[in-house]
C-alpha cells in the first residue's frame, strides 16, 4: 500500500462536475504527465497494490492514468496488473480529489466510500455552508487470498488529504485555518478510534498527504492527534 500527491492531475477534456472552474491543459502536457506518472508509479513506487491517490481532477482521469499503466506494463512484456481506479467527488473549489489506484489482479474490493462529506466546519470565522473537509478522507475496504492459508486477508485503507497551510498566518484568518486543520484531524481520529473498538482485528491503514510534519510545528500537532499523542 502507497500514496502519491500527483498535484492537479487535470486532463485535457472539459468533464468535471463544475465546468466554470476546470483547468484543463493541452494535450501534449496531459500525454507527458501521464507517461511521467506511469513511470513514477511503475519505476519508483514498484506498482504497489493499493495506492491512495492525492489530487486527481475526477474519476475520469483517474481511469486514464489506470489504463496508461496497464499498457506500459504489458508493453514491457509483463502481466496486466489491471488496475482500477476509484474516487469519489469531494467539495474542493479547484476540483481535485482523492481516491485510489488497485491492482485487480491480486486485490478484491469490497467497498469504497467518502467519509465526513457534508461535516459542515464549526469554528470562529468559517462560513455558514463550509464543511470540514474540502478533501474528504477516502476509504477502501478490500481483501486478497492467502495462498498458505487459503483464506483471504481482508485490510482497509484511509486516503487523506487535509487543509494545507495556506492562510495560516494571515491576521484575519489564520485561527479559521489552524482550527480547521486541528478539527480534520481530529474528526480522522475519532473515526478510526470508533471503527478500531468496533473491529479490534480490522488491519486499518492511514495514509495520503496530511500537509503536517511528523512534530508539532508550532500551529498543530497534526500527526499526534492521529496517533492519539497530542491533545
Amino acid at each position: 500500500v502507497g500514496s502519491f500527491n500527483i498535484e492537479n492531475f487535470f486532463d485535457d477534456e472539459v468533464n468535471s462536475k463544475d465546468v466554470d472552474k476546470e483547468t484543463t491543459y493541452p494535450k501534449e502536457v496531459f500525454q507527458k504527465r501521464l507517461n511521467k506518472a506511469s513511470l513514477a508509479i511503475r519505476k519508483v513506487l514498484s506498482s504497489p497494490d493499493v495506492l491512495g491517490i492525492i489530487e486527481a481532477e475526477n474519476l475520469v482521469v483517474l481511469k486514464k492514468l489506470a489504463d496508461k499503466i496497464n499498457a506500459d506494463t504489458v508493453a514491457e512484456g509483463k502481466p496486466n496488473p489491471n488496475y482500477q481506479a476509484f474516487l469519489e467527488d469531494g467539495n474542493d473549489i479547484r476540483g481535485i480529489d482523492s481516491g485510489f489506484l488497485v491492482k485487480t489482479s491480486k486485490v478484491k474490493v469490497i467497498e469504497t466510500k467518502a467519509l465526513g462529506k457534508d461535516e459542515k466546519l464549526v469554528t470562529t470565522g468559517a462560513q455558514d455552508f463550509e464543511k470540514l473537509f474540502d478533501r474528504p478522507p477516502f476509504l477502501l475496504t478490500a481483501q486478497v487470498a492467502d495462498a498458505k492459508s487459503n483464506q483471504s486477508f481482508a485490510f482497509t485503507v484511509i486516503v487523506n488529504h487535509f487543509k494545507s497551510y495556506r492562510g495560516i498566518d494571515d491576521p484575519k484568518d489564520g485561527d479559521r485555518v489552524r482550527n480547521k486543520r486541528r478539527l480534520e484531524a481530529e474528526w480522522l481520529a475519532k473515526f478510526v478510534e470508533e471503527r478500531a473498538k468496533a473491529n479490534p482485528n480490522e488491519r486499518l491503514i492511514i495514509c495520503g498527504d496530511f500537509n503536517a510534519f511528523q512534530f508539532n510545528d508550532g500551529y498543530n500537532d497534526l500527526i499526534g492527534i492521529l496517533k492519539g499523542k497530542s491533545e
